[in-house]
C-alpha cells in the first residue's frame, strides 16, 4: 500500500497522467480529421449510391447486364456533385485546418 507522503509514487502517477493526455491528442485530432473527411464525403457518395441504384433498376426491368454502363454516369454525377458542393467543401475544411492550428 502506498502512503500518502510517498511522493515518488506521486510524480509516477502524474506523469502517467500528462503521458495519456499527450496520447489522447493525437487520437482526438485523428477522429475528428476523420469525421470530417465522412461529412464531406457523404453527399458525393449518396450521389452516386442513388445513381447506382437507379442504373441497377433500370438495368433489371431491361435486362440489359452491361456491367461498365453504370460507370460512367456514376462519375459524371459524382463529379457534379462534388463541383457543386466545392465551396461548402473549401469552407469546412479551412475551418477544420483554423481549428486545428488556433489549438496548437
Amino acid at each position: 500500500m502506498r502512503s500518502p507522503t510517498d511522493s515518488s509514487s506521486w510524480a509516477s502517477e502524474g506523469a502517467n497522467a500528462r503521458t495519456r493526455t499527450m496520447l489522447q491528442d493525437p487520437v482526438d485530432v485523428a477522429r475528428i480529421a476523420l469525421m470530417q473527411a465522412l461529412i464531406i464525403a457523404v453527399p458525393i457518395l449518396g450521389a452516386g449510391l442513388v445513381v447506382g441504384l437507379l442504373i441497377s433498376l433500370f438495368q433489371a426491368v431491361t435486362q440489359i447486364q452491361e456491367q461498365t454502363l453504370t460507370f460512367v454516369p456514376k462519375i459524371i454525377v459524382m463529379i457534379l456533385v462534388a463541383v457543386v458542393l466545392l465551396s461548402w467543401i473549401s469552407i469546412r475544411m479551412a475551418n477544420f485546418a483554423v481549428e486545428m492550428f488556433t489549438d496548437l
